[in-house]
């Protein structure tokens, strides 16, 4: 066995947004998980099991065991089961204006929502790099339309938020070529520069990565705001970035990666469950199963 421990590069934040206003009802770390049908929507059923999957810790890597054979695993899909097999999203075709007007009309209805209070809570995955440098955090206030705050989501240890890593690297200790090899991990380095998403792991990095969302530049000239989709999203106060700096310093829990081999093994059984070709019962057992004997595989 080769003990191997990557090195990731960069992380995200994963869990929620919710707007100050409503920080009351959604204290942080304890949402309950079915008011979660009443005031999320725009996603189906497999979206919100991917979602809340990564944070509910059903994989311990490090000791090679999962948790899939227990009661809140069973709870999860049938929470995720009341939501929509598939939304009724109109499909991206960019030879059809009229159809790239039906997929913009659908959005600013997603936009709408947030901005009216029929939908409260906001997903950090939705649109890719949210919470990463730049201004993705500025860009999710432009989108409530008013001040926001972070929230975790529905977790059995109440860890809420999780941190998703990613851009991991390493060369194992049996590799004939080690010199060739980091030549080879720089260069890859170097081109990974190019397309950064989330915050860098390096704590200078970091700083200036949240620095970097208190003043917007346009071809190095400073701008009042950001514009797209007919949102305006303005750069962050000194105190809205400080505090966004505190929050991610605070957490500490891992999210299980919703991609890869493990996953594929989860998403199989659950989209059967969905589907009814087997009870919630016989997808927790089967995964509880099929992930045992892919983990022991890997020790």
């Amino acid at each position: 066995m080769l003990d191997i421990k990557p090195v990731p590069l960069r992380f995200q934040l994963v869990g929620l947004l919710q707007k100050v206003k409503h920080c009351r009802r959604f204290a942080v770390n304890s949402i309950p998980l079915d008011m979660l049908l009443d005031v999320y929507q725009w996603v189906d059923r497999m979206q919100m099991f991917r979602m809340l999957y990564s944070n509910m810790g059903f994989v311990d890597a490090a000791n090679g065991t999962c948790h899939f054979d227990s009661p809140e695993f069973l709870q999860l899909l049938e929470f995720c089961s009341r939501f929509p097999d598939k939304l009724n999203v109109p499909v991206k075709d960019e030879d059809s204006p009229g159809q790239m007007e039906l997929l913009n009309d659908w959005c600013m209805e997603q936009f709408r929502s947030w901005q009216h209070d029929e939908n409260l809570l906001y997903s950090f995955e939705q649109s890719g790099d949210l919470l990463g440098g730049g201004g993705g955090y500025a860009y999710c206030k432009a989108i409530f339309g008013e001040d926001i705050s972070l929230v975790g989501t529905p977790s059995p240890d109440g860890n809420g938020a999780g941190i998703a890593l990613f851009e991991e690297i390493a060369i194992t200790s049996r590799c004939k070529y080690p010199a060739e090899a980091w030549e080879f991990v720089k260069a890859w380095l170097q081109y990974q520069q190019q397309y950064k998403s989330g915050y860098s792991v390096f704590d200078a990095d970091f700083e200036a990565e949240l620095d970097a969302q208190t003043t917007f530049l346009r071809d190095v000239e400073p701008v009042k705001y950001y514009e797209d989709d007919g949102l305006q999203a303005y750069p962050l106060s000194q105190a809205e970035r400080d505090h966004l700096e505190d929050y991610l310093r605070s957490v500490t829990a891992l999210c299980t990666p919703a991609e890869g081999s493990l996953w594929n093994i989860i998403s199989d059984e659950t989209e059967m469950y969905f589907a009814g070709d087997q009870t919630a019962e016989q997808a927790a057992q089967r995964s509880q199963s099929r992930a045992s004997i892919w983990l022991s595989e890997q020790s």
